[in-house]
């Protein structure tokens, strides 16, 4: 049988706004996939788009794909307008894709910054940055390090490695209640005082100009 002649297939595209969206795509809005935190999420979205499209780029099988959905109601009246669409509350969580695909948000410039460096981006844990963009301007020669920074001290989130592998994660409450916290108590710290004086290391926080003072 010439597979060829078999083309003609439509592949239809339709991931939800929240965490872990691909692993169960066609999910309604509000019931959320396995293994999600229910959070929205630009990042996974777009990138679950980007990723569908570029395995099924020049497909031997499939003619057309369908990117679903976009909504008839004019963005951003709808979502805002609840007082007359009242599922205007699903947008932050569901497939349409009015208000998204024309915007970026922190996750993916910073995702961006480190693919345009050429390294392994496979080292990435994960990025939970999830805040709109409305720009970003670089107007001379930095470092990704630099940009990153500047984005930092915006968006108020952490550069953290363990085990090899980093990870970008936002000072949020919502955020932050998953990770871990380690405790330590005096016993586990380096005494350095005299037999009738407890003293212990203090590190204070400096700013990015200044330098350790004797």
């Amino acid at each position: 049988m010439d597979t060829k002649k078999q083309k003609n297939l439509v592949y239809g595209i339709w991931f939800c706004l929240v965490d872990a969206c691909t692993n169960e795509p066609y999910k309604k809005a509000g019931d959320f996939p396995k293994y999600s935190l229910g959070s929205s999420d630009f990042f996974a979205q777009r990138i679950a788009i980007e990723t569908t499209e570029e395995l099924f780029k020049n497909s031997e099988y499939v003619d057309n794909k369908i990117l679903y959905s976009w909504d008839a109601r004019p963005y951003p009246f709808y979502p805002n307008r609840t007082d007359i669409w009242m599922d205007g509350i699903n947008w932050k969580y569901d497939y349409i894709l009015n208000g998204k695909v024309g915007i970026s948000n922190a996750n993916v410039l910073i995702y961006q910054l480190l693919k345009d460096t050429e390294i392994n981006t496979d080292i990435i844990e994960n990025v939970e940055v999830d805040e709109f963009v409305d720009g970003f301007f670089i107007n001379n020669s930095i470092s990704v390090i630099d940009a990153l920074y500047i984005l930092q001290k915006v968006y108020f989130f952490d550069c953290v490695e363990k085990n090899g592998k980093i990870s970008f994660i936002s000072n949020k409450k919502s955020f932050r209640k998953n990770q871990d916290i380690t405790e330590i108590d005096k016993s586990s710290l380096l005494n350095f005082g005299t037999k009738d004086e407890n003293k212990y290391i203090k590190i204070d926080s400096l700013g990015n100009n200044e330098l350790p003072k004797k």
